[in-house]
C-alpha cells in the first residue's frame, strides 16, 4: 500500500468500496490482508467502511460513482494547478490551489453530510488515569476494569454485539460481566487481542516495552494477535507475553498477586530494570536514568506500598542488587555492575 492509510483514501478507491458492499470477492480478500498488514489503523479502517456504508446506504450510488470519478481526476492532476475565474485582478492573483488540499475538501464535505443525515452511532469514551492514579471504572455492560497509573483505554458508549475495548496505554485489569451472546474482547495497538470466556484477566500494554502480556486470576481467556494464525487458551494462574516485533508468543506462569496493584501494592516479579523505569515514571514522576545502558536489561524482583517513600524503596534495591541510587530532584540516576547473562532479559 503506496498511499497514506486515511479515511480520504479509502473512501474514494473504487476496491475498498467493493470489499465493503460485498460486490468482488477479490476485493473482499485483498482489503482483508491489509487490515491484517496494518492492524494499528483499525479504526481507520472501520471508519471509512462505516462511511462507504452509510453512502450506498442511503441511495446515493451514482451520485457517489461521479463525485468518486471526480475526486480521482483531481488526486491524478500534477500536485499544483492554477483555477481560474471571473473574479477581480487583485483577487485573482491569489486564486492558486494545492491539489490535495482541494481533494480532500471536497471529500471532508461529503462525508461531512452524511454524517449529519445519518443514523448518529454511540461515540467513543476513553477512560484515562494520571501519574500516581489507580483508579475502577465501569463499563456499559456491567463489568469493571481497573486502570493502574497513567493508563488509557478507549470503548463506544453503548455496546453493541460486539462488546470491545482497546487498552491504549499501561495496564488494566477486568472483571467480565459473561455474555455467550455478546463476545467480550480486548485489544491492542500492536494487534494483540485476548477474547474473555468468563473472567478476571489482566492486560499490559505500554508502548515503551518491548512485550504485551496477559494473565488470568479467574476463567478463561483465548489470546491471539492481528495477522497471526497461532491463538492459546489461557485459565486461571496462567499468562501469555507476545513480543511486539517478532510477533512470538510466550507462555509463562500467573500469580494473582500480580494485579495485587489494585489494592496498592506493587509486585514487580523477574521483570527487567526498564520496567521498574516505567513504574516508577507512572507512579511518582521519578525518572530513572542508568550510568551503563545494558543495566535496562537485566532482571529484577521486588515489592513496595504504593504511595510508599521512594527513598526506602531505592534502598531496598540498593542492599538487594548491590546497585547505587542518587536522588536530584526528579530523576534517579542508578550505578552499578553490568549483570550475569543469566539475569538479562534474552
Amino acid at each position: 500500500m503506496q498511499q497514506p492509510v486515511t479515511i480520504e483514501y479509502l473512501v474514494s478507491d473504487e476496491t475498498f468500496i467493493a470489499c465493503c458492499l460485498g460486490t468482488d470477492p477479490d476485493a473482499v480478500a485483498y482489503w482483508k490482508q491489509k487490515e491484517q498488514e496494518f492492524p494499528q489503523h483499525g479504526s481507520i479502517f472501520r471508519e471509512a467502511r462505516e462511511l462507504v456504508i452509510a453512502l450506498h446506504g442511503y441511495g446515493k450510488a451514482k451520485e457517489i460513482a461521479e463525485e468518486t470519478a471526480k475526486l480521482k481526476a483531481l488526486l491524478h492532476q500534477p500536485e499544483e494547478i492554477t483555477i481560474t475565474a471571473t473574479v477581480p485582478v487583485e483577487a485573482r492573483r491569489n486564486r492558486k490551489w494545492h491539489l490535495p488540499a482541494a481533494a480532500v475538501l471536497i471529500l471532508l464535505s461529503a462525508i461531512t453530510c452524511i454524517l449529519i443525515f445519518r443514523q448518529p452511532s454511540a461515540s467513543l469514551v476513553m477512560a484515562r488515569t494520571g501519574v500516581g492514579e489507580i483508579k475502577k471504572f465501569m463499563l456499559p455492560d456491567g463489568s469493571s476494569v481497573w486502570l493502574n497509573a497513567e493508563s488509557r483505554i478507549q470503548y463506544r458508549e453503548t455496546f453493541g454485539q460486539q462488546r470491545e475495548v482497546t487498552l491504549l496505554e499501561g495496564e488494566a485489569c477486568f472483571d467480565v460481566t459473561h455474555d455467550t451472546r455478546k463476545p467480550f474482547s480486548v485489544t491492542t495497538p500492536s494487534g494483540m487481542r485476548v477474547l474473555d470466556l468468563g473472567t478476571v484477566f489482566s492486560v499490559k500494554s505500554y508502548s515503551g516495552l518491548e512485550e504485551e502480556s496477559v494473565g488470568v486470576v479467574t476463567g478463561e481467556v483465548i489470546l491471539s494477535r492481528s495477522g497471526h494464525q497461532e491463538a492459546i487458551s489461557l485459565k486461571a494462574g496462567e499468562g501469555g507475553t507476545i513480543n511486539k516485533s517478532s510477533g512470538s508468543l510466550r507462555l509463562m506462569r500467573y500469580s494473582p498477586e500480580t494485579a495485587a496493584w489494585m489494592n496498592g501494592r506493587i509486585v514487580l516479579n523477574d521483570v527487567s530494570f526498564r520496567e521498574l523505569q516505567l513504574v516508577l515514571r507512572n507512579l511518582y514522576h521519578m525518572h530513572l536514568v542508568f550510568s551503563d545502558p545494558a543495566m535496562a536489561d537485566c532482571r529484577i524482583t521486588t515489592a513496595f506500598r504504593h504511595g510508599e517513600n521512594i527513598r526506602e524503596i531505592l534502598r531496598t534495591l540498593e542492599i538487594i542488587y548491590g546497585i547505587t541510587c542518587t536522588v536530584n530532584g526528579n530523576t534517579i540516576r542508578l550505578k552499578g555492575a553490568p549483570c550475569s547473562e543469566i539475569l538479562k532479559n534474552e
